[in-house]
This record gives structure tokens, sequence and C-alpha cells, in this order.
């Protein structure tokens, strides 16, 4: 699964073997971070103009909450993009089920904000010049890739993403929306029903198999 995700981001086999030891060796040695998923993983984020094309698999609007995420961690000076950045870039990305549901559910983006801020403060000095996906960010790429395929979507969405956020009870976006006081059952909930209710057809992967005239059909059926 790790290969096949890999290979879909369009990332170097090569390049991310030579990130692995550097991970071990800075996750290893720095206990600071307890609160911050900081250690540098496996996959570069891609979301500089010169990889943006990284994120083919990933919808428009997910590459807009990707790259809200890397501001978020900019703007905070932290060293890579956690999963509390990916929530804070969902919630920012205004059109996607995943920000709706939030923001139905309580996701307020300046109180968002001050949670993450809380457990993780911004640090001092200057901007760091390229970020990372922390490893679990990188699950949660993978993790959202599952859930799409799951769904028959042939492309990765902001709701598949918060779908494999929520896969994970311990990590820092879920901590911040326990600390929201939302319940995150719900959340889930309200997600599934928001997805099963979006039943257009372009979004399923048999709609990429039609000739252009089968699916103009189809998009006004």
């Amino acid at each position: 699964l790790a290969a096949a995700v890999l290979e879909s981001l369009g990332v170097n086999h090569t390049k991310a073997r030579m990130q692995v030891p550097r991970a071990i060796v800075v996750s290893d040695h720095d206990p600071s971070d307890a609160n911050l998923e900081s250690a540098p993983g496996e996959l570069d984020t891609g979301l500089n103009p010169p990889r943006v094309n990284r994120f083919n698999p990933f919808s428009r609007q997910a590459k807009a909450s990707l790259k809200l995420a890397e501001d978020e961690a900019i703007r905070l000076r932290h060293p890579s993009i956690g999963t509390e950045h990916i929530l804070l870039g969902l919630i920012r990305e205004k059109d996607g089920l995943a920000a709706r549901v939030l923001r139905e559910q309580g996701g307020d983006l300046a109180v968002a904000r001050l949670a993450v801020e809380r457990r993780s403060p911004r640090r001092e000095g200057t901007e760091p010049k390229e970020l990372f996906l922390s490893r679990r960010a990188n699950q949660v790429l993978a993790d959202a890739v599952s859930q799409a395929k799951r769904l028959n979507r042939r492309q990765i969405g902001p709701e598949h993403l918060l779908l494999g956020l929520m896969r994970s009870d311990s990590c820092a976006a879920m901590r911040v929306i326990a600390d929201l006081g939302i319940d995150s059952a719900q959340v889930r909930s309200a997600l599934i029903r928001a997805i099963d209710q979006d039943n257009s057809w372009e979004h399923l992967v048999e709609f990429s198999r039609f000739t252009p005239r089968t699916r103009a059909v189809l998009a006004f059926a």
C-alpha cells in the first residue's frame, strides 16, 4: 500500500528512502516535540510550485486544503506539516464537504487556531525553507486514498482527508477537535451522510471510463 501511495503521488522512491534515516534520527532525538507532529516524514510535501503536480490524485479542493495546511505550518514556524495543520487547512478551505461539516459541528477557524497554538506554540526564528509532511500526516494521505477507493471515488477530496484524520484518535488533529468540544463520532456520521448525498456521477471511478458525450448526458441525468 505504501508503495502504491508513493507512486500515485509521483514520489521518487530513491529520494523517499533517503529521507527515512533522517526522519528516524530527528524523531528519536527531539523529545521536546511531544505535542507537535514535527518530525519529517517520508514524503516531500510537493506543495511548492515546481512539484505541485505530485498531488495529481487529489481534487482541486484537496490541493487547496493541503496548501493552506502548509501556510498554517509556516505561520507558526513549525518545522513540518502535521495533522493539526491539515485540520486547519480543511477548515480554511470553505467550499468542500469537510469544511461544511466541520463548521456545522462548531469548527471555527479562529478558535481552532488558538487550540493548535496552545498545544504547539508558535516558534521563534526564521521560517523554514522547505517543509515536509510529518509521518502522521503521511499516514493521513494514505488513509485518504484508501477511503476514496472504498467509496468508489476517482479523486481524493477534502472529505477523504478528514476521514483519514479521523482514523487515528491519538493524532494532534483529533486532540484539537476534542479541545474544541466537538464529538468526533458526530463529525464522522455527518461527513458520511454528506458524502452519501453527494452522488454526482463525475466523482465516481466509472465516470472516467465513459466517452465525453456519455459524460455530458450523465452529468445532466
